[in-house]
């Protein structure tokens, strides 16, 4: 576990595992040297509010940085994040790569997470929720309908928006 705050370490990290927790609650740590993450490293960020280095974990880099391995992050503090909040949790000067899992903890279901990474940082926002007004409706060929008569029913979904549907399942 390498946790510090408020710190600057000089040199490359190079993480073959374990946890790098940027902050004691949060914090922030800069790195004076490249960051390289392997599969097996974890990064543990915690959000307790939308500053970094008092509210929020922040991991910075002025070279570059190479994530394969886990970012994890966890609400703090009974912190509850509105719509538009963003959260800069990561940035590499010389710019980042790697087949980062980000793992985000989960929201009231009015909101939702968005990445809005750029090439030499990994950002989160809280958007709304997407949703999608789903009207079904049933009509029958025949009523009544006589024992032994066949009969079709023609089922119509729409979509009245504002957002996509996918996935869409009736039963």
């Amino acid at each position: 576990l390498l946790a510090a705050n408020g710190t600057t370490l000089t040199g490359n990290i190079n993480q073959t595992g374990g946890t790098v927790s940027p902050g004691l609650s949060p914090g922030i740590l800069n790195l004076t040297g490249n960051f390289t993450q392997s599969v097996a490293g974890t990064v543990q960020l915690e959000i307790g509010g939308t500053t970094a280095g008092t509210g929020y974990d922040q991991l910075n880099a002025t070279g570059t940085a190479v994530a394969d391995g886990t970012f994890n992050v966890v609400l703090i503090g009974g912190f509850t994040p509105s719509i538009g909040d963003t959260f800069t949790l990561a940035s590499a000067a010389g710019g980042g790569s790697g087949n980062t899992t980000l793992n985000l903890p989960a929201l009231p279901a009015d909101r939702a997470w968005s990445e809005i990474s750029t090439a030499t940082a990994l950002i989160i926002q809280v958007v709304a929720a997407p949703t999608a007004d789903l009207v079904v409706t049933k009509v029958d060929s025949a009523d009544p309908v006589s024992v032994g008569q066949q009969f079709t029913y023609t089922v119509t979904i729409v979509n009245q928006g504002p957002n996509t549907a996918t996935s869409v399942s009736l039963t």
